[in-house]
C-alpha cells in the first residue's frame, strides 16, 4: 500500500484557508462580495480533489466501464461530483 503525505488530503482545506485570508479585507467593504468571495474559493478548493475523486475508478477499471455503458459522459461526471458534495 502507497502512503500519502497529509499535504495530499490538505491541500483543499489549506486553499480555502488562503482564500479566506485574502478576502479577509475585503470584508469592510462589503459583506456580500465576501461571501461570494468564499464560495468560490470553496469551488475552486474541490476542484483540488477532483483528481483523487476519479483515481480509484481510473485503477479498477470502472471509468472505462462508464464510457462504453452509453450514457454521456458529462451526466456521469456531474453525477459522480453532486453525490460527492452531498455525501461527503
Amino acid at each position: 500500500m502507497r502512503r500519502i503525505a497529509w499535504t495530499h488530503y490538505a491541500a483543499p482545506q489549506t486553499f480555502y484557508g488562503l482564500a479566506g485570508v485574502c478576502w479577509k479585507p475585503l470584508a469592510l467593504l462589503a459583506l456580500a462580495l465576501t461571501l461570494a468571495g468564499m464560495w468560490v474559493g470553496a469551488l475552486l478548493a474541490s476542484l483540488l480533489a477532483l483528481n483523487r475523486l476519479f483515481e480509484a475508478d481510473h485503477r479498477d477499471g470502472t471509468l472505462e466501464q462508464m464510457l462504453l455503458s452509453g450514457t454521456p459522459l458529462t451526466l456521469l461526471v456531474v453525477a459522480k461530483i453532486a453525490a460527492h458534495w452531498v455525501l461527503c
